[in-house]
This record gives structure tokens, sequence and C-alpha cells, in this order.
């Protein structure tokens, strides 16, 4: 259930202090400064905590921003026990001790370290909204322990201590979602309703902005899947249309962004959503800071587009793009602009538990066969907005093997399906199998860092692999239960392929792939009963061949190639219907 890997957390500590670098007041909530909250009825912040930044602090901070992480845990930990011994603990140490654990993700012993907080003698002090934060990063800790029993008991304690309380948008929306989120993960749908319906009301209240849509989109994903879980067809029918209509909206206009201004990074506009939230959260002490900062979940689309922004101008097909294994739908970026220049429209999606389903709590799970459906979906979305257009479905490694399983369970709704490197051999296998046998040792749904073994073996290019650790939306980290999944899944397409009996297919395969075996992408194309079946073999490739900044034109004009022989096929059948 995590929402950031580990080897993560210090680039998202250090992007936070490029964009806000203690702009927080430590006394501005208490004294009631420009920009904070209305007065409360609890008492003021104590004393200790209407200073700056102590030396110990300043210390820990100019070492952070000097991304020496291993300096600066040791000087949190010298603090800590030197406090500790000297019976001096208080709220600022004891939150950077906490979150020296959570960064090491010893969940659970930084879930003890913030109770500690809860009994010292100025506890009751603490400004209201201090209070509520406490409470919510313990249950974020039980949270990423899977311990949703605790979890939920200590949303439901930071929902209780806010009241009816403002204590903002943001906060409170995290609180709903979070109660939520626990319950869908245990499947109590008819808990999960109410705080479902709290948060979609709490987002539609802010939907007068742009960045408020995208939080309303995700409440109704939310009430979707409850209601679906309900067994109440009407009312799921009802928030997944909304949710439907909400994200075509967010992706026209972040695709006529894109048009007009370019393509803007994540990190960058993780940056100015974070502005937002430090603002609205007003951060009082550093250890605090570091954790708002580093727990912060920016929501983003689980599905994005590429196409003319001018409508009256018809794309000459329309590709539905599914990722590999860790990356997300930003992968086919590079693809998807090229595509576009050359006049088809690409639509890139997210498989359940990667990319952007990875901030929204009880979703992070890996689940193969609800893809297939929001695949199915996506075509008929898309379809729907151009009826004429011929669909194609493209998927790389395991987008490679869904798009195969897709393809096999639809296919009356696509035109072809285009499957890159989708063999279920690995290479390095007994490798990788010790290596998961070991961690299933300490724990089956425990997850590791595996990232680097997949990005080392997919490229040789020591600028793709860096962009896929910094990338925010990887999933560089799976269980030993989620991997023993995706073998089993992969091993199933041969027997997929098999039930593809008219769909063309074109299977892709690089002969420098260091991931994958060929032969088992060979094998997957005779098990293909379809006649219209092409094997393209790219002397020069790698493993990723789609998801990289550096597209082949050969192989982007045999694709193209391709697809128009058979969207001009398609489209001489249906003028003779």
């Amino acid at each position: 259930m995590r929402q950031q890997p580990a080897f993560a957390l210090s680039a998202l500590i250090l992007t936070a202090f490029s964009v806000v670098p203690l702009q927080f007041s430590l006394s501005a909530r208490a004294q009631g400064q420009p920009g904070s909250l209305p007065p409360t009825t609890t008492a003021p912040v104590n004393s200790a905590a209407q200073k700056k930044l102590s030396d110990m602090e300043s210390e820990i901070y100019a070492l952070l921003q000097a991304d020496q992480i291993d300096e600066a845990d040791a000087k949190i930990e010298e603090a800590y026990n030197q406090a500790r011994h000297s019976k001096n603990l208080d709220a600022p140490i004891l939150f950077l001790a906490a979150f020296a654990q959570f960064k090491d993700e010893n969940y659970s012993h930084a879930a003890s370290i913030l109770k500690e907080i809860q009994e010292l003698p100025g506890e009751k002090n603490l400004a209201l909204k201090d209070q509520v934060i406490l409470q919510r990063l313990i249950a974020e800790c039980y949270y990423r322990d899977q311990n949703t029993t605790e979890a939920l008991k200590h949303f439901n304690l930071a929902l209780m201590c806010a009241g009816r309380n403002d204590i903002g948008t943001a906060l409170r929306g995290e609180l709903e979602e979070g109660l939520v989120g626990c319950y869908l993960a245990e499947k109590r749908y008819q808990e999960a309703e109410a705080p479902a319906l709290r948060l979609a009301q709490l987002m539609q209240s802010n939907t007068n902005q742009l960045s408020g849509l995208c939080p309303f989109f995700w409440a109704n994903v939310y009430l979707a899947e409850t209601y679906k879980g309900l067994g109440n067809k009407q009312k799921h029918g009802l928030y997944a249309a909304t949710a439907a209509g909400l994200l075509k909206n967010l992706m026209t206009q972040r695709n006529e962004v894109e048009a007009s201004a370019g393509n803007m990074p994540l990190r960058a506009v993780r940056s100015e959503f974070l502005k937002d939230y430090m603002n609205e959260t007003q951060p009082q002490s550093l250890g605090e800071y570091l954790w708002l900062a580093t727990t912060f979940k920016l929501k983003t689309l689980p599905i994005i587009g590429w196409r003319n922004p001018d409508l009256n101008i018809k794309s000459k097909a329309i590709i539905v793009a599914v990722h590999g294994m860790g990356l997300d739908n930003r992968a086919f970026t590079p693809f998807a602009r090229e595509m576009k220049r050359r006049g088809y429209a690409v639509f890139a999606i997210d498989v359940r538990g990667f990319g952007s389903w990875m901030a929204v709590s009880g979703n992070e799970k890996i689940e193969y066969k609800d893809s297939f459906g929001d695949i199915n979906n996506l075509v008929q979305l898309v379809k729907a907005g151009d009826p004429a257009a011929p669909v194609f479905i493209l998927g790389e490694s395991m987008g490679g093997a869904i798009a195969l399983n897709t393809a096999s369970r639809y296919p009356e709704q696509i035109n072809g399906v285009i499957a890159s490197v989708p063999s279920a051999e690995r290479l390095q296998a007994r490798r990788m199998g010790l290596t998961v046998a070991m961690h299933f040792l300490k724990g089956p749904n425990k997850p590791f860092n595996v990232g680097e073994q997949i990005s080392a073996q997919a490229t040789a290019r020591p600028e793709m692999r860096k962009a896929w650790e910094l990338n925010l939306k990887a999933k560089n980290e799976l269980s030993p239960k989620d991997l023993m999944k995706f073998a089993v899944f992969m091993r199933r397409t041969e027997g997929h392929c098999r039930d593809i009996k008219t769909t063309p297919v074109l299977m892709v395969q690089g002969l420098k792939d260091k991931l994958v075996k060929a032969q088992g992408t060979y094998d997957l194309f005779d098990a293909v009963k379809s006649e219209d079946k092409t094997m393209l073999i790219v002397g020069n490739a790698e493993h990723l061949i789609f998801e990289t900044d550096n597209q082949n034109p050969m192989v982007l004009d045999s694709l193209c190639s391709w697809i128009d022989q058979r969207s001009a096929v398609s489209s001489t059948a249906r003028a003779t219907e």
C-alpha cells in the first residue's frame, strides 16, 4: 500500500526545499498573522514553537539541502538520543526522529515515536491543526504498514479532533480519503459510502479551479467503486459516467495546454501544488515540514491523450497505449508526440496499481483484470468522440501482454493490436527468482526495490535509467507476491493469444533486448490464430522501443504503414455493410 518508493524520498524532500524553502512561519498560526486560519477554541501553540528553527534543525536542514541524507539521519539520531537521555524531548525532535524511521520504512516504529508527542506535557497546547496532522501522520504510518485497523482508528481520531473547524480542504480531504481507502482495501463497501460521499462533496466545492477538477474526478471514482462493491448498478453507473465526463474534460484541457505551452515536467507540477498545500497546512517545525512534503500525494490522470486540438481535423487512427512494468502513461510522451505529428491520436492509460493509482488510497494493489475493463471503457470513450476512426491497442512488455489479453476479450471493439516485447521468458530469471525467494522469507507482502534491476536490463542508456529512478509515478517497489502474480499473468498470455482468431496482430521484438528472451515473443506470435499477423524484428533495439525518448523513425514508419493498411481494410468493410 505504498505511494512512494523509499529511494525516491530524498528526491521528493529536495524538490520541496527547492520550491518552498522554509516558507512557513513557526508562529503564524498561533499569532493570527496573514494567511493563518481563524482562531480556534484550542489554546495557542506553546512558546517553544514560536521561535525560528533551532541550531539543530538548521544543521539538519542544511545537510538535507546538500543531499547528505546519511549525515542528516546521523544528526537526527544523535539529537534524539541526547534529548531522551536528558529527558528533554519535545515535538520538533520527535517529529524528526519519527520521520527518519518512516523514511527507512520502519513504519510501526515511526508511529510509536509520533505517539510520544501525545504524551508530552504541552501536547494539549498544540494548535488544533497540529493535532489533526499528528493523527493523520500516525494513520499514514499504519496504512503503509498494511495495518488498516489502526489506520482507521487514527484517521477517525483526526476527524474527531478537527470537528467542524476549518482545517482546510486539502487536509480534510486527505482524512476522508484515508477512511475510504482503508474501507475499500478491506472491501467494507457499506462503511466506505459515507466518507466517499463527504469526500465528493468536499472536492466539488473546489471545482471552480482547474486544480480542483482532478481530485473531484477521483472522488467520483471512489464512489463508483463503492457502489460497484455494494451491487448498486444505478449509482455505480451514475458516478462512473460522471467520472468519465470529468476525465474527458481534463484530458482535453491537458492536451490543449501541452499543445500551446509544451509539456510541463511532473516534478514542476508537483512543486506548484506543493506550494499551495504547504501554505494551507502551515507546518510548525522542520520535522512536520518534512513529513508533509514527503507524504503529499499529487493526484494525476489515469489516462492522458495527445491529439490535434482542432476537432475538425480527423485522426488517421486512435492508438490506446499500455505501459510496461514499473512505468506509467507518461512514458509514451515522445512516441505520442511523434505519432500526433504524423496524424494519429494517442491515449495512454495507467494500469491498475501503477502510476496515478499509487496515490489513490485503497487502489495501490495491481489488478490486471480491472485494467482490461479500463482499456475497453477507454476504447468506447474515444470511439464515442470519433466513431469513424479505427482503434488499435499498443502495449509494451507487460503492457504488450495486457494488450493481447484485452484483444482476446474484446475483439469487436478494436481494429488491431500491437504487442512490443510481450515475452514471459525473462533473462537473468534465476537471479530474480533467488531475490524474490529471499524477500519472500522476510514477508510475502513486503515490497522491495526491483526497479534498479529492471531498468538496468531494460536499457543501457544511463540517462534513461536515471529518468526511471526519478520518475515520481514509477512503481519501483513490488512485493514477492506481486512478482509471483506477475509471472503467472505473463505465462498465461500464450493461451490468450490462441483466442485471437480474427484481430490483426503486430508483434515487435528488439534483438538487443536484455530483459526478455526473444524466443518467448516468437512463441506468442506462433500461438496467435489470426491469419493477419506480422512480426517486426528490430536489430538494434533494446527492451524499450516505444517508451523511450529515442524513437526509431524506421520502426514508426513500419508501424504507421501497418496501421494504415488495417485502417483502410476496416473502412472498406464498413462502407460495404
